[in-house]
């Protein structure tokens, strides 16, 4: 029983998720909201082997508020092991209170992905953390889609 509830509590007190949804060369999440001395930071990783010379992995990441309008944007490039990331504060957006957001990474490179992954050699996540303490709130990806690790 007090195994149970370890695992329950572990489960409980988790704050990632699995709330990106993919399309033909786009990712994105739903909403999730940005409180005051909050970021939002959108992450890109390239995961190919360097020493396999993998093509580059381009796209661009991008913030959006409930109403479409872009809050950020930058776009990139990445060689294997590079990554790149995206923040968005929310004292730049000049709203009080909590404000809801959605992210979107956008133009895959078109290399052929390995069996079972829809975005070849790239990976995105999205995270939430106060700008005060530096604690991550929230982080969203698909734990699914992380490489096996290497020996």
């Amino acid at each position: 029983m007090l195994a149970v509830l370890a695992a329950f509590a572990a489960l409980w007190n988790s704050r990632s998720v699995s709330a990106i949804s993919d399309e033909e060369g786009k990712l994105h999440t739903g909403m999730f909201g940005l409180a005051p001395q909050q970021t939002a930071r959108l992450n890109l990783v390239h995961i190919g082997d360097p020493n396999e010379n993998p093509a580059p992995c381009a796209a661009e990441m991008v913030f959006y508020d409930g109403f479409g309008n872009r809050l950020a944007q930058s776009r990139v490039q990445l060689r294997a092991g590079e990554s790149a990331l995206l923040d968005l504060q929310h004292q730049q957006l000049g709203r009080a209170g909590r404000v809801q957001v959605r992210a979107e990474w956008v133009g895959f490179n078109p290399q052929p992905d390995p069996p079972g992954r829809r975005f070849g050699k790239c990976l995105g996540t999205a995270e939430v953390f106060d700008d005060v303490t530096g604690k991550t709130t929230l982080v969203i990806g698909n734990p699914e889609d992380l490489p096996p690790p290497r020996r």
